[in-house]
Formats: structure tokens, sequence, C-alpha cells
């Protein structure tokens, strides 16, 4: 995933599955998600799930074998993405108010119960989807005109 070929192009669909905070870093996961662009052809679709920290925006895992997206990495994601005539579709950051959702799983996880929710060190975490529609030309037309205007 840090490595993709600049010759794997084209495609219509992208996904990853809470692989982005096993990058090594916040900006590792934030290179691929760019990247993982690139192998689409104009239109296409990518969508990436990652894991959420819902307990802090300031505070966080930055690196390591597992980190934690906040919501200010996210949305400085999305605004770049978007910078290029991407269209993102509307990020679900609730936490949440249903029954499940107030049961936090702690280590060792136990799969054979449902968890929408998990610690991680400090944190309490939850997946968040991304999903991004690849800039058409007449996108990046309407980018470069928008960006014109006084």
């Amino acid at each position: 995933m840090n490595d993709i070929p600049s010759d794997l192009d084209g495609f219509d669909f992208c996904w990853s599955c809470c692989a982005l905070e096993h990058l090594g870093s916040l900006d590792a996961g934030i290179h691929f998600v760019e990247r993982s662009l690139e192998t689409l052809r104009p239109g296409g679709w990518a969508v990436h799930t990652t894991e959420f920290n819902l307990s802090s925006d300031a505070a966080t895992i930055e690196g390591g074998p597992t980190v934690l997206y906040r919501q200010c990495d996210l949305k400085r994601l999305v605004e770049n993405l978007q910078s290029y005539g991407n269209q993102i579709a509307q990020l679900d950051l609730t936490p949440g108010d249903q029954t499940l959702d107030g049961f936090v799983d702690l280590p060792p996880y136990e799969l054979w119960e449902p968890h929408l929710k998990l610690a991680i060190e400090s944190y309490t975490c939850t997946s968040v989807a991304i999903i991004i529609q690849k800039a058409t030309r007449f996108d990046l037309i309407r980018t470069a005109f928008s960006e014109m205007r006084p």
C-alpha cells in the first residue's frame, strides 16, 4: 500500500478496509488515500475505512503499528481531495446513540461479541468510511474556474 505501481490505473473501483491505520503514520495513510485515486479512471470510486478516534480531536496515536484518525485529520483529507475536484460523501462522525453504541470492547477483544467501538490505549474508537468519486474532466474545469473568481 505504500508503493502502488504507477502503471496500476484505469480502474472503476478501489477499496481498503481498516488498513490505513496500519501504514505507520497518519500521513502515510492519508498519502495512500490520495495515491489510490491515481489507480482510478475519471469518475471512478474509492472507498476506504479506518479507525476513528472518538475520544479526542487533539490527542491521538500518530505513529506506530496502529494510528487513530481524528476529526481534524479526516477534514483535512476531505478538503485536500475536494480541492482537486473530487466528490466526497459527507463523513458520518457521530458517536451514535443506540444500545450497542454504548458498549466499548476492551482488550483482549472478544471476537464472539459484536462491537461497534473498541478501546485502543486510552482512546475509544470506531470505524469511519471515506467515499470518494474521482474528479472527471468537467469537475477539474469547474474547480479551475471557481478558483479564478474573485
